[in-house]
């Protein structure tokens, strides 16, 4: 634990540097690939919470996530991406796209790996430095939830900062 922590600590002094991501292979995995459905369509169902994904982060495409950029939000515009997104064309035949509350969000963190932790075969070029926003307000205050997927964990932070964003839907 104190070397990953010192890892961490360590790539973030350093933003330019990349790590490969750690897993723990000794651990029962929490999100295990083979849990996941793979629509080829850019989207990942996941049959155990009823939840389809956009596979990746909004901004990039590609089948392995690889095209355009990760774009940022403040959660404001997040939740206006979603709406925006629905009001136009949608996205993979579907216009009830919505940014997930941080339940759903803590749903697919693979808490047997870190940098990123996530399943980087379901969900790829998910970099460590991705922090996810959440619909779910802070008690109401001037924060809002998302989560750092350096470590999988949820943290809150001001509505104003910016996060990268990943819809979702009901599957159905």
């Amino acid at each position: 634990l104190k070397l990953a922590q010192a890892i961490i600590g360590f790539c973030c002094l350093l933003p330019g540097l990349s790590i490969a991501q750690m897993c723990n292979n000794t651990v029962i995995s929490t999100t295990p690939t083979d849990r996941f459905v793979d629509n080829a369509d850019g989207t990942i169902t996941d049959p155990k919470t009823g939840l389809m994904w956009q596979k990746c982060i909004d901004g990039r495409s590609g089948s392995e996530c690889q095209d355009g950029s990760s774009a940022a939000y403040n959660w404001p515009s997040a939740l206006v991406r979603a709406e925006g997104l629905n009001n136009s064309s949608g996205f993979a035949n579907h216009v009830d796209w919505r940014v997930p509350n941080i339940k759903e969000l803590l749903s697919i963190p693979e808490k047997s790996c870190f940098l990123p932790a996530i399943d980087l075969a379901v969900f790829p070029n998910t970099h460590e430095q991705a922090s996810i926003w959440s619909s779910t307000p802070f008690r109401g205050s001037y924060d809002a939830y998302f989560v750092n997927f350096l470590n999988g964990g949820s943290q809150s932070r001001m509505k104003g900062s910016t996060n990268n964003l990943r819809l979702v839907r009901t599957a159905t």
